[in-house]
């Protein structure tokens, strides 16, 4: 399966970015998770697939390692979310 690189990292419409604050003042611009399934499945046919093989859920952070497959391209990669807000 060749992958659709160009499809795939078409910029996403201004109503699907949403914003948070984060730490320091920060605001931070995503994308919910639904949004980006949703594009996976209609440029990848429905052919790819994401495990989560580990985590780790700390009092002020959850830590996942996940992989991602499509057609036979497979790759593995840890990611965090700090869960405390600055006061």
């Amino acid at each position: 399966m060749s992958i659709p690189m160009g499809k795939l990292s078409e910029p996403f419409p201004p109503e699907n970015i949403k914003q948070r604050q984060g730490f320091f003042g920060q605001t931070l611009d995503y994308i919910n998770a639904a949004t980006v399934i949703q594009r996976l499945n209609e440029v990848l046919e429905g052919e790819w697939a994401f495990t989560i093989l580990d985590y780790r859920i700390d009092p002020d952070e959850v830590i996942v390692k996940g992989r991602m497959k499509v057609g036979g391209w497979v790759r593995e990669q840890f990611g965090g979310y700090m869960t405390v807000v600055a006061q």
